[in-house]
């Protein structure tokens, strides 16, 4: 099957990689660069930063999370072999960090 893109000669890998670059990679660095030039020169009051911080802090960031947690209704599968490996690894470190915990505490 020939690829729409000639300069691409392995069915559309390199066309993919640059849309996903254009779609999520350039949106997030975009914002990242907007920030910083609006916190670095006068276009924005420092109050205003400070209140843009907080609502990325305290509202933005979870509602993200939450949402990329949620995902889209479907059920995933639960492999035992996946779910096994992630919540022994997850215990592993509960129970280094409590042992740490108490040897810190005195």
């Amino acid at each position: 099957m020939r690829s729409r893109f000639p300069w691409c000669g392995y069915s559309g890998k390199l066309a993919f990689s640059v849309a996903i670059f254009i779609n999520i990679i350039l949106p997030v660095f975009g914002l990242i660069l907007i920030g910083y030039i609006a916190g670095h020169t006068s276009i924005l009051p420092a109050l205003a930063v400070r209140g843009m911080a907080n609502a990325a802090t305290y509202l933005m960031i979870p509602v993200l999370l939450f949402r990329s947690t949620v995902g889209d209704g479907s059920v995933p599968s639960w492999e035992p072999g996946i779910v096994l490996s992630y919540f022994s690894g997850c215990l592993i470190i509960l129970v280094v960090a409590l042992v740490l915990a108490g040897c810190c505490s005195g």
